[in-house]
């Protein structure tokens, strides 16, 4: 999962696991929340988009479920298995 900087409209960063299908979003208030369910295609979408915030509020808000988490994972590689604990409560 590789993380991508956005920075704009509202958000800080996002990945996606295309493994699972979750789009995850932190805001640039902090709240990290993933979305389940999102398609490759709309999640590239929404990572490449230049109004993040549109993609959002068309595709995504309000059409996937939305799992607040306590924290951004880790990037693949890197923060080993305490950021894997981390992630799933561990």
């Amino acid at each position: 999962m590789q993380v991508r900087n956005i920075n704009r409209g509202g958000f800080a960063r996002a990945a996606y696991d295309a493994r699972n299908h979750r789009l995850i979003v932190e805001f640039d208030d902090g709240r990290v929340s993933a979305f389940k369910a999102v398609g490759e295609t709309l999640a590239r979408r929404f990572l490449t988009s230049g109004a993040p915030a549109s993609v959002f509020k068309d595709a995504i808000e309000d059409e996937f479920t939305e799992e607040p988490l306590q924290g951004f994972p880790a990037d693949e590689g890197k923060g080993g298995i305490d950021a894997l604990k981390a992630l799933f409560g561990g």
